[in-house]
This record gives C-alpha cells, structure tokens and sequence, in this order.
C-alpha cells in the first residue's frame, strides 16, 4: 500500500494539476462539499486539466479532510 502524501506534497501536487490556472490560495478559500469538488475536478477535467480517476477521489479525500 502506497503511503498517502503529506499536506505539503499534496498541496504541491494540486498547484501541479491547476497547470497555473488558479493559486493554492484560491482553491484552498473555496468551503464545498465532496460533490462540489467532484464538479469542480470535473471542470477542470474538462478544460484539459490531467486528473485521472484515482487523483480525482484522492484530492477530494483531502479536501474533505482538511478543515480550516
């Protein structure tokens, strides 16, 4: 099983994915639900982002994990 990221390697690993699209700080001041960030990963998706299903459900997890 592979060892899950820390904070500082996923929030290196969403800047890699937003492809300079938005800012960590940006993402990070957006409060949504799991459902919400499915749409707005699928968005991006869209756009050309290079998510695939397995990055998708990871970044949700830690999005959903991650209150501030």
């Amino acid at each position: 099983m592979e060892k899950p990221m820390t904070d500082e390697e996923m929030e290196a690993f969403f800047v890699e994915k937003a492809d300079g699209n938005h800012t960590l700080e940006f993402m990070m001041s957006h409060h949504m639900s799991a459902e919400e960030w499915s749409e707005t990963l699928d968005r991006m998706i869209d756009y050309g982002a290079d998510i695939n299903p397995e990055e998708k459900a990871m970044m949700i997890k830690w999005l959903m994990n991650r209150k501030e």
